[in-house]
Formats: C-alpha cells, structure tokens, sequence
C-alpha cells in the first residue's frame, strides 16, 4: 500500500506545478519569489517532500491561487498532514487511489450512494448515522468526500459505472430534506458534466433477487492489480484473485443489462425531485 499521505503530497505537488506553469514562472524564479532553493520547490512538485503550512500560504500567495482552487489545495495539505490512524475511512484508501487510476470501476449500491457521487450533507448525516462522530472527524470525512468526487476529473479516461438501486434513492429521505434535495439535484448535474460517468438506477421491478452485498470493481491499468472492495462500512475487504473477481463482474454484468439506461435514470432521479418538491 501506498505510504499514508503520499499520494495526495503527489497531487498537491503536481497542482502546484500547473499553476506555476500557467503563471509562466521557472523552478528557479518561483524560488527566487519564495527566498528557497529551486531544489526545494523540485522535491515540493515532484517528491512526496511534507509542505509546510506557511510555505503552501506563500505559494498560494506568490502563485495567486483563485479561493475555489486553493480551496482544493488546502484540502489536500489536510489529508497529506493525517497520521494512518487519523485518516477518514482509513481501510478504503486503496480503493480511494485507485479512483484516480483505474481504467474502469465498477460499484454496485443497494443501500447507499456511490463514495464519489455523495455530496456533503449526505456523507454528514450518513456518519452520524453509522455512529459517534466529532466535528474534527466529520470534517475529515467531507474532505475524503471532496477528494473522491474530484477523482472524476482526475481520471478522465476511466469508465466509472455505477448501479443504484431505487432503494438506495429511496431511502435518501431518512437522511434529512437539506441532503436528500441536493443529493438528487447532484446526481444528473455530475453525470452532464462527466461523460465518462454512468449512473444506471435499479427499479424494484427489474428483478427478483440481487443480495446485499455493496462493491466496487477496479479494473488496473497493465501491470497493476485488479481487485474487487467489499465495502462494508465497518469492515471493508479486498479481493484479488481472478476467481474471487469473477463472480462479482458476472452479478454486475448482469444487474447492468436490466437497470434504466443512463437517460432513463437522470428522468428517474428527476421526477423523485419533483416529489420532494
């Protein structure tokens, strides 16, 4: 497994490096604005070097990082500081980076949300729910959120499939009318910005029987490992052996030719809206 922290070091850095580039600056003449050695700002972009606070507040100085993008860097200079024991959702980090370089996931979701698709009212009453939680943790756990859903415009050139059952929809109403309107207005809006995403709603109606169990598939690039995360919320597993695969992608497969299409799934999604006015 990759070190705690390190791939989001990786993402900060490479960030950093595309807002120097659009601001026509050099290694050297970044350091130069800073008072560093261009060695320094070389490890920041390209090593996994911690950032400390007040140099990422002078980058983003220097850089004049608009608030919404410094947002997102911030962001990642939390979750890169987290120690192993505090990091939200600590058992489903590889499942995390995978998002970020598969070629394709495929998640089936009877219960809940997709992680990616989840907005932050959602993933705040859904913890509550799973069980005691402090501000400090729910704060972790929106910004583990906001490090998922920026995965899908990270990975452009990953398929991500997700089924949905309507209960899963359904059930969106227990979480409160704030997470339950904008989870629903979230969905379709993602999906038109996201080509490469597809949301297929499961209807009660289209089949009998499909378990309990909720999954992600992640399909690797060659050389690296495919591998299927049973998410239980309490205690997610990892599977990865192409016969413990196999079983999974056939149920998907075969859910997937019986759900609503893509289009018939925003129509779904946007009539439920409608109900809840």
């Amino acid at each position: 497994m990759v070190p705690v922290g390190d791939t989001e070091r990786l993402r900060l850095g490479h960030l950093l490096k595309q807002w120097r580039d659009r601001r026509g600056m050099s290694q050297v003449s970044l350091a130069g604005a800073l008072g560093c050695s261009q060695s320094k700002i070389n490890k920041i972009e390209t090593k996994t070097t911690r950032i400390r606070k007040r140099d990422l507040e002078r980058l983003v100085a220097v850089l004049d990082v608009p608030h919404e993008d410094a947002e997102r860097l911030w962001t990642l200079h939390g979750l890169a500081s987290l120690k192993e024991d505090d990091w939200p959702e600590p058992k489903l980090r590889r499942l995390h980076g995978a998002e970020r370089s598969a070629v394709r996931i495929r998640g089936l979701h009877l219960e809940a949300i997709p992680g990616p698709l989840r907005c932050a009212p959602y993933v705040v009453r859904r913890a509550a729910e799973l069980g005691p939680t402090n501000q400090e943790q729910l704060n972790a756990l929106v910004a583990a959120r906001e490090f998922r859903v920026e995965a899908l415009t990270q990975n452009p050139g990953c398929r991500f499939d997700y089924l949905v059952s309507e209960s899963a929809l359904r059930r969106l109403a227990g979480h409160g009318r704030a997470a339950t309107l904008e989870q629903l207005d979230s969905l379709p809006d993602l999906m038109a910005h996201h080509e490469h995403l597809t949301v297929r709603v499961l209807p009660y109606d289209a089949v009998a029987v499909v378990g309990t169990t909720e999954y992600t598939i992640a399909h690797m690039a060659e050389g690296d490992q495919d591998f299927v995360c049973v998410e239980d919320p309490y205690q997610p597993r990892y599977l990865t052996k192409p016969a413990q695969i196999a079983p999974f992608a056939e149920l998907f497969d075969r859910l997937w030719a019986v759900a609503l299409t893509r289009d018939d799934t925003v129509k779904f999604i946007e009539r439920l809206r409608r109900e809840e006015g």
